[in-house]
């Protein structure tokens, strides 16, 4: 997984084609008398994001994804996208959907497309400011999901070394008695060839 806005997921070969980001500030400008305008600064611009895109049917179904995008957009929620890597960018909201049918089958199926996707920072309640989706106000009990986890002698793996060991000695078993039986048939191949010799030679005797 690339990055996910919200429950959507987007995968580098089914989705990703480019990102472009854009970020800035705001001045407001007064006007002097026989002189140039001041400049102050006022704050900063809510961050832009374009999401360019590509999709195929090798990798996925391109209508199936192009709808979830769509749905996203006029749910009219903010969405929180973060990375693979766990990089946090914030809230944001899409402002708009663009997509052209590249490649098409005789019945109008699509069957390659391209579009971009653009959000907006989404800065909501700033005394109640919107956390990362994975972040909680309450302190975990670390004693109560130790409590979850098996002892170590009943764990998964215990069971998995005790078999390894029991298959290991299963086929050391087989090899010793592979081993014997070729001994027994050398033993019998020369056992044989001696009666076959004495034989040979009574006849010439005769």
């Amino acid at each position: 997984m690339y990055a996910v806005l919200g429950e959507i997921e987007f995968d580098v070969v089914a989705y990703w084609d480019g990102f472009d980001n854009t970020m800035g500030v705001d001045y407001a400008s007064h006007a002097r008398i026989e002189g140039k305008p001041g400049v102050q600064f006022i704050g900063d611009k809510l961050d832009k994001i374009t999401l360019k895109f590509n999709f195929h049917s090798h990798y996925c179904q391109p209508t199936t994804e192009l709808n979830r995008l769509r749905e996203a957009m006029t749910a009219h929620q903010a969405m929180a996208l973060v990375f693979g890597n766990g990089d946090y960018r914030g809230w944001f909201v899409i402002t708009d959907l663009t997509t052209s049918h590249q490649h098409t089958d005789p019945y109008g199926n699509v069957i390659a497309l391209s579009g971009s996707l653009s959000l907006q920072e989404y800065t909501g309640d700033p005394k109640n400011p919107l956390l990362p989706p994975a972040i909680t106000a309450q302190e975990p009990n670390i004693d109560e999901m130790l409590d979850d986890f098996p002892e170590l002698s009943d764990s998964w793996f215990d069971a998995l070394m005790s078999a390894a060991e029991d298959g290991m000695r299963d086929a050391k078993e087989m090899m010793d008695e592979m081993a014997d039986a070729i001994d027994d048939i050398k033993k019998n191949g020369r056992s044989g060839k001696g009666t076959g010799e004495r034989s040979q030679s009574a006849e010439r005797e005769m």
